[in-house]
């Protein structure tokens, strides 16, 4: 993911999401460590351009290809941009901060994601079948 100056956090997301449809990356004015749990206060507006919060002057290349896993990719962020970012994986319909298996693989984090996304939704057009079965009888 090639990262210019002029790119909006949303854009990040965006092109991160494509890649990760049952991820999604979420960027912190503060230190993830410092605060374990960042508050919704301290995230960036996804409207802002990359050069209004970090003072790197050239573009940066972050892989996030499926083997990586979730810590080098937060911790290429931190480094090349100087944010930080916390990945959050869809489970049902929720989203869930990745911190405990962050030494999963994106690939990983995202099947698990697609896994159990797909199953509360079987399990949510099975109940709307049979519950429209009951309305019949």
């Amino acid at each position: 993911m090639i990262i210019n100056r002029q790119i909006t956090i949303k854009k990040l997301q965006e092109e991160f999401n494509f890649h990760y449809p049952h991820l999604k990356v979420e960027f912190f004015k503060k230190n993830k460590i410092s605060s374990r749990h960042p508050s919704k206060g301290d995230r960036i507006d996804p409207n802002i351009v990359i050069a209004e919060i970090t003072e790197r002057h050239q573009a940066v290349s972050i892989n996030i290809e499926g083997d990586r896993t979730v810590t080098e990719f937060e911790n290429d962020v931190k480094d090349q941009l100087g944010i930080s970012a916390q990945v959050f994986r869809k489970s049902g319909n929720s989203w869930i901060e990745t911190s405990l298996t962050d030494g999963w693989t994106l690939k990983k984090q995202n099947d698990e994601g697609a896994h159990f996304s797909n199953s509360v939704e079987k399990k949510n057009l099975e109940q709307r079948l049979e519950e429209e079965s009951e309305d019949v009888e």
